[in-house]
């Protein structure tokens, strides 16, 4: 009985091996647009980069092509990360502030990360296809590119560790216009990290515990008795007395 599962065995992995090769085979598929064969700088778009990511991408980039791109810093950002750009245009007789300009920034707002990757990739497209498109030479012989990754790599971090808001920056700000700044916050309770929903129980309530996640409140149906009622967010505490709650907060 060893032999023969042994010997199924080894037939089995020859057959799957066979069908693999045959598969990769050049003749069963045709190259996809956007994949260069070759690229000089790898890159895995299945996933989403940190600051620390990007700025590696731009150096290597700038490595692989120094002939068409430049990355620069824009400023700092108010905790004093750089907010980079790259300059993609063909470097030749005419500067690249001469020619006609594509500016592109992305991840303006904290919590779309995904602008990111775009930008990232419409640079990284430009350089690795360069040589083989005709179009991308005669677009980068008359034009450039100022391609901003995140113009918020504060917010970027902040979601990217804690998730939620802020969408704008981290930089302080008045909301209640009192002349203080981010005084009168969420207020963290019970000390968890987190702002969470308070409720109470009322056997008439509008809200039962979600049957796919307890840590959820669902409304119940027309004719339903739930459970629960919302008392609203954690906190609620008027802490500069101007008589609203968490109006000023980061």
């Amino acid at each position: 009985m060893k032999k023969y599962l042994k010997t199924a065995l080894i037939a089995a992995s020859s057959l799957a091996f066979s069908v693999i090769t045959i598969a990769q085979s050049p003749e069963f598929y045709f190259r996809a647009a956007g994949t260069p064969v070759k690229p000089k700088v790898a890159m895995s778009w299945n996933r989403y980069h940190t600051n620390a990511g990007i700025q590696d991408f731009s150096n290597r980039l700038v490595k692989a092509y120094p002939n068409l791109v430049t990355v620069t810093s824009a400023g700092k950002s108010y905790q004093g990360r750089d907010i980079p750009y790259l300059t993609i245009t063909e470097k030749g007789s005419v500067p690249h502030n001469h020619k006609p300009g594509y500016y592109v920034g992305a991840n303006i707002h904290s919590i779309e990360i995904q602008g990111t990757e775009m930008a990232m990739y419409l640079a990284w497209y430009l350089c690795e296809m360069y040589e083989q498109s005709l179009f991308i030479q005669e677009l980068l012989r008359d034009k450039t590119f100022y391609i901003f990754p995140t113009i918020n790599p504060d917010g970027r971090e902040h979601f990217m560790n804690f998730g939620g808001t802020p969408r704008s920056g981290l930089a302080p700000r008045d909301d209640d216009r009192d002349g203080l700044f981010d005084e009168d916050g969420f207020d963290d309770l019970n000390g968890d990290g987190e702002r969470s929903q308070m409720r109470k129980k009322n056997p008439n309530g509008q809200y039962k515990i979600d049957p796919n996640d307890p840590r959820k409140m669902i409304r119940v149906g027309p004719g339903e008795k739930g459970d629960y009622d919302l008392l609203g967010s954690e906190g609620q505490i008027d802490n500069d007395g101007d008589g609203r709650t968490d109006e000023d907060g980061p």
